[in-house]
């Protein structure tokens, strides 16, 4: 109903506002204190927290639209080859989850650049990474929930998954938080544990992070 859209709409809207807001306030407020090093490590590891998230966004939107969509049956009966349904389930995926990192992350993004007053071409460069980084995940994890979905079946992996879904995310959010909270120290000398570099979301940390500092070479080396 267009009410439905009206509501979802204004409270997207709410929260990229506030995503934004919260992350150039953070970022102008940790560069007044001279945080480099915590600057730094912040990019990577909000991009390590939506990546986690992500595991099970898009482990349940590959289960929907693979494995228990409605049309399913009607196209795998229709003359198409099986490739090219797995081809434009991905494409569907990777744009469902689009909408995700528009809502969640680029106001980061746009929020964080805006706070190191970053040169223009850091915010194209951004978002291209940003673009690329959906597709990057799902391609890993709708292979997974293939994998997976071959041992397990259907109806119980998306009961499990909204079990696992709710639990795990928020108790990594809760220690990683708790272990934040505790962390002393002179706030300039400060940063965050080194993230995984082998992780899609440290080499988006990364780009971001030498994007808003203004490092065109190694903002391109991590894209």
């Amino acid at each position: 109903s267009r009410k439905l859209y009206i509501v979802a709409g204004a409270a997207s809207a709410v929260l990229v506002f506030m995503i934004f807001i919260g992350s150039y306030v953070g970022v102008r407020a940790l560069t007044a204190a001279n945080a480099t090093a915590l600057l730094l490590s912040v990019a990577s590891w909000a991009f390590l927290v939506y990546l986690f998230t992500d595991l099970f966004i898009a482990f349940g939107q590959a289960l929907n639209d693979i494995y228990l969509s409605s049309d399913m049956p009607i196209l795998l009966a229709m003359p198409v080859r099986s490739s090219s349904l797995i081809v434009a389930k991905f494409i569907l995926g990777v744009a469902q989850n689009e909408v995700y990192v528009a809502v969640f992350l680029l106001p980061f993004v746009i929020g964080y650049l805006a706070g190191l007053a970053a040169p223009w071409w850091a915010y194209p460069v951004s978002v291209v990474g940003l673009a690329l980084f959906p597709a990057v995940l799902y391609a890993g994890l709708a292979s997974v929930t293939i994998v997976t979905l071959r041992v397990i079946p259907p109806r119980a992996a998306k009961e499990m998954l909204w079990v696992i879904g709710a639990a795990v995310p928020t108790t990594f959010w809760l220690l990683s938080f708790a272990r934040l909270a505790h962390i002393e120290g002179d706030i300039t000398s400060l940063q965050l544990p080194v993230t995984p570099l082998w992780l899609p979301s440290s080499w988006m940390g990364h780009l971001l992070a030498y994007a808003g500092n203004g490092d065109l070479g190694r903002a391109m080396a991590w894209l």
